[in-house]
Order: C-alpha cells, then structure tokens, then sequence
C-alpha cells in the first residue's frame, strides 16, 4: 500500500463489497496510527523507518465509532476491539513468518501472538 492508488482501491472494494471490516497485511507504510478518510478508517502498525512488513484494519465509518480500541504491538501483529451490543470483540491482524525465516524468528512471533490475546 505504500504505491499510490492502493488504498483508494481498497476502499472502493469495501464500498462495492459491503465489507465494515478488513484485515490488511504487508501495508509498508512507515510507524503506526490511525488514518481517517472520507468513506473509513485505517489502523495500522508498521515499522518505524522500513516500507516493509506492516499490518492493520480497515474500518468502514458506519461502524468506526463501535471501536473502543487500537493496539499496534508489532510490525506483524495489531489488535483492535470493537462494541457490539451484547459482547465486545477483540479481532488480531497477525500474518505469521513463512517457512523459510529462521526459526528464533518464527519463534519470537508466536510467543508475542500469544501474549497479545
């Protein structure tokens, strides 16, 4: 997402779809935050100076104001809290490591997942 146009693609998907929440990954934008537009919401947790890796939510604005919410932990691993009107929802973006990162990698990623939930 870090090329122009993607998120406006994105978003035009949502629309067309009908879709109030998508999980992204590999957004390679830079830091973490809360980026609002016109027709959603964007959480996202990325590194800090590196366009690689990154992960987060679209938020569709009919719902927006049902977060109570955002956790950016990781370059790989965010968490958002949503209201409903009888149970709260936790929803964790996590896209493991694939199979050819080292195992110490792989490793780290699965014992920050689980303290994350």
């Amino acid at each position: 997402m870090y090329r122009g146009g993607y998120l406006k693609q994105l978003t035009d998907i949502i629309k067309d779809y009908s879709i109030d929440i998508l999980a992204i990954q590999e957004i390679t934008w830079t830091g973490n935050g809360i980026l609002e537009k016109k027709d959603c919401t964007v959480y996202y947790s990325c590194h800090k100076s590196l366009h690689h890796f990154g992960t987060g939510f679209i938020i569709h604005r009919k719902i927006s104001h049902l977060v109570i919410q955002f956790q950016a932990i990781d370059i790989r691993i965010c968490k958002i809290r949503i209201k409903d009107r009888f149970h709260n929802y936790s929803i964790i973006s996590a896209p493991a490591p694939t199979e050819e990162k080292s195992d110490d990698e792989k490793d780290s990623f699965y014992v920050l997942l689980e303290k994350s939930v």
